[in-house]
């Protein structure tokens, strides 16, 4: 049986997120680390407070090109368009709607403070040395690159359950289907087409859509 992480954290530093399709197994055999730091990591859960209704929310605007579904609630603020709108319908769980521009500032907020959580986070981090992690795995814990990171081909493995936190100072992107809450310092942009279930959470900037389908991450989404 293949389980999904409750939440795989995918922090963009200071450009573009990238989500495309990510493949990504979680393991409940003994599948070796790729890499371990010998002691426990801080996996500790962040909170996202009232960001947490959130599949959609950016601080600039929303761009959507084609039909797209979104589960869970879309915000902007201090922004407020919301570009191709007439194209997004919202699928369940409830809520599942544009949310106003008061309650989406209230939701930065919160977005705002848990970014800084886990962005700030070094104890028992373990520096990741390559571009490509597809075909690795990861155990619970906080993992760090200076550089970009991308599943551009293999399967991204995750072993045992817990948080996953990614911190990047460039890029993310992805090729296959994306599970995790993204969020980014500056902007999201979402591959033609590709499914998510998670977040799409930008603090600084805009997320785009393109024909894509965003899935609110409830506790059956673990199960595969």
């Amino acid at each position: 049986m293949l389980w999904l992480a409750p939440i795989v954290l995918l922090l963009a530093g200071s450009s573009t997120c990238n989500a495309g399709m990510i493949g990504r197994k979680m393991l409940e055999d003994d599948f070796p680390a790729a890499y371990s730091s010998g002691h426990v990591a801080d996996s500790s859960t962040v909170d996202l407070q009232s960001a947490e209704e959130y599949t959609v929310l950016a601080s600039s605007r929303v761009t959507n090109t084609g039909p797209t579904t979104v589960g869970g609630l879309l915000g902007v603020s201090p922004g407020s368009e919301v570009e191709g709108e007439t194209y997004i319908s919202y699928s369940e769980p409830t809520p599942n709607k544009r949310a106003s521009t008061t309650a989406a500032a209230i939701a930065l907020d919160d977005l705002v403070n848990a970014y800084n959580n886990a962005s700030g986070r070094v104890k028992n981090v373990v520096n990741i040395d390559v571009v490509n992690i597809g075909g690795l795995t990861f155990t619970p814990g906080l993992y760090k690159s200076t550089d970009s990171l991308e599943v551009s081909s293999g399967t991204l493995y995750l072993r045992g359950i817990g948080v996953y936190i990614f911190q990047m100072e460039k890029t993310f992107t992805a090729n296959t289907v994306a599970a995790g809450t993204f969020m980014a310092h500056q902007s999201i942009s979402v591959k033609t087409g590709a499914s998510i279930t998670g977040r799409l959470l930008a603090l600084n900037a805009a997320v785009t859509m393109q024909s894509n389908t965003v899935v609110y991450p409830t506790s059956e989404s673990r199960r595969r």
